[in-house]
């Protein structure tokens, strides 16, 4: 009033933050310098208004007045987590409903023109998370009805894995997702639970990308261990991080058995080559210089060779593994074929040898090297 110049603003109060939003304010929107605030409230929420002199070293007294154009409106939601559908009913007094909302998404629901409206909201059609559900009201469209907490959406479905997607070694296990991702929602991934026989089920790992792999270390060798898949997908809601998984509600793959490898190497007692012979494998193309083409033909080199592995003892295994080839059985004398790149005849190659649990999931144990002269 008078000269005084005025400022006011108005707040809500967090509870997550433990802090005061400041959700409008203004300065000199009324009339003689003084401030004037429209502000469209949402039911069940308190706000607090500051009024105060524009400058600090003013002084004096003036008036807030209130002018409200009154209604009341509640939108309440349920939601079957078996279905994923939201059952959102709406009322008003003094307006009536414009458009049903999730997030920033109108939903395919008539609800212009109602007072109170029941629709049905598929929230399986939606990301994994918490959304919020909302109504917009025709007079007052600035006005957005919000339902008091956001509703989780869909609980995931089954990943389909096959035991071929896990490979074992000494103290470990390997997943690759060999299956993309979750149809209704690409964010989601795969993550890997383990657990021995009679202990409980633990570690979610992932999470795992499709096409992705991830290793779980620091388990006991020659052991069983079982392992199951679920989706899942970590995201934030009001400040906080929250971890959404299928396995909430049962929804995991088929279990698995698998076995680590053995801790201890193959006792090699001999390796010997025999049959060593060199081939050549040869090809044509041409090079152009210009508009001239010229032949060339290169030719590649290869020995190929037979190889005996005598051991010492079995090594009570489904086989051994000799430089990647797999050789079932367990016994302790194996033959097989093999072939390297070059002319290595009186030259020693490389071999690296172990057991293998299953030709599956593999359950490798640990590596013996040795090396053999080609005659």
């Amino acid at each position: 009033t008078g000269d005084l110049d005025t400022f006011g603003r108005v707040a809500v109060y967090n509870p997550d933050t433990e802090e005061y939003d400041y959700v409008a304010d203004n300065d000199d929107g009324g009339i003689n310098r003084n401030f004037k605030i429209t502000l469209t409230a949402e039911a069940g929420k308190e706000y607090y208004l500051q009024a105060k002199p524009y400058y600090s070293n003013q002084t004096g007294s003036f008036n807030v007045y209130l002018d409200s154009n009154q209604y009341t409106a509640s939108v309440t939601v349920s939601l079957d987590k078996k279905t994923g559908v939201a059952t959102v009913k709406g009322n008003v007094t003094g307006d009536a409903f414009n458009t049903l909302y999730v997030d920033s998404t109108s939903c395919d629901v008539a609800i212009g023109g109602k007072k109170t409206f029941t629709a049905k909201v598929k929230m399986k059609n939606y990301s994994v998370g918490y959304h919020r559900i909302y109504a917009t009201l025709i007079n007052h469209e600035s006005a957005k009805i919000y339902y008091k907490n956001a509703v989780p959406t869909y609980i995931y479905g089954k990943p389909s894995i096959k035991l071929s997607d896990f490979t074992t070694g000494v103290k470990y296990f390997s997943f690759s997702n060999n299956n993309g991702s979750y149809s209704g929602d690409s964010t989601a991934k795969v993550y890997i639970d383990y657990k021995q026989k009679g202990g409980k089920w633990k570690n979610n790992l992932g999470p795992i990308d499709s096409y992705g792999s991830k290793k779980k270390g620091k388990l006991k060798p020659n052991k069983w261990y079982y392992v199951r898949a679920h989706y899942g997908k970590k995201f934030k809601y009001k400040n906080k991080t929250y971890f959404w998984s299928g396995k909430s509600r049962g929804k995991v793959s088929k279990t698995f058995k698998i076995k680590t490898g053995k801790a201890k190497k193959l006792k090699v007692k001999s390796i010997k080559i025999s049959n060593a012979k060199v081939r050549s494998s040869s090809f044509t193309y041409i090079l152009y210089i210009g508009s001239w083409g010229y032949p060339r033909t290169i030719t590649y080199y290869y020995t190929t060779f037979d190889v005996t592995v005598k051991l010492k003892k079995k090594p009570g295994t489904k086989g051994i593994c000799i430089n990647k080839i797999m050789l079932k059985g367990n016994k302790k004398k194996y033959k097989t074929s093999m072939s390297v790149s070059g002319k290595v005849k009186g030259h020693k190659i490389k071999f690296s040898l172990c057991s293998y649990q299953n030709a599956t999931y593999k359950g490798y144990s640990k590596v013996v090297k040795k090396k053999a002269k080609v005659k």
